[in-house]
C-alpha cells in the first residue's frame, strides 16, 4: 500500500497533467467525506462533471475523441445516441487506450515514459512500430 504522502503526490500530479476521460475538462483536488470526518479522503475530481475522476493524459482523451466521432463507435447501442453517449464511449476508449499503454510499458503512474514523450511533441499522430518500441 502507497504512503499517504506518496499518493497525495502522485494524484496532484495527474490533477495538474490529465483531463476528465468524459468532458475533457480539467480536474482538480477535493477533500471528499464519507459519512464521518476520520474517513475524508482527498480525490481527483471534475468539477463539469460533478464525479471523482482518476483522469487520462491528454493525448489519449484526444486519440480517443477521434476515434469515437471519426468511426462512430458506439459501444453502448441501447442508450439513445447523443452526446451524453459520445462521453461515455470516449471514456472506454480512453480506458483502453491506457491498459493497452500500460500494458506495453510507454504509460506509467507519471505519464507517458519519456521516449515516448518526446515522439509525441515532436509528431501529430503516433504510429508504433516494432522499430520505435525497441528503441524505447
Amino acid at each position: 500500500m502507497k504512503e499517504p504522502m506518496q499518493h497525495l503526490h502522485e494524484i496532484e500530479g495527474r490533477t495538474e497533467r490529465c483531463l476528465c476521460k468524459y468532458c475533457g475538462g480539467p480536474l482538480e483536488l477535493r477533500r471528499i467525506f464519507f459519512g464521518d470526518v476520520e474517513t475524508a479522503r482527498t480525490e481527483i475530481f471534475c468539477q463539469k462533471c460533478d464525479r471523482i475522476e482518476y483522469g487520462v493524459e491528454p493525448e489519449i482523451y484526444s486519440i480517443s475523441q477521434y476515434f469515437v466521432k471519426g468511426f462512430q463507435f458506439n459501444c453502448y447501442p441501447d442508450i439513445d445516441h447523443g452526446e451524453q453517449t459520445d462521453r461515455l464511449n470516449t471514456a472506454r476508449v480512453c480506458e483502453i487506450i491506457t491498459w493497452y499503454s500500460q500494458s506495453i510499458g510507454i504509460l506509467d503512474a507519471n505519464g507517458f515514459v519519456d521516449d515516448i514523450k518526446k515522439i509525441l511533441s515532436e509528431k501529430t499522430s503516433l504510429l508504433l512500430t516494432n522499430e520505435v518500441i525497441e528503441e524505447c
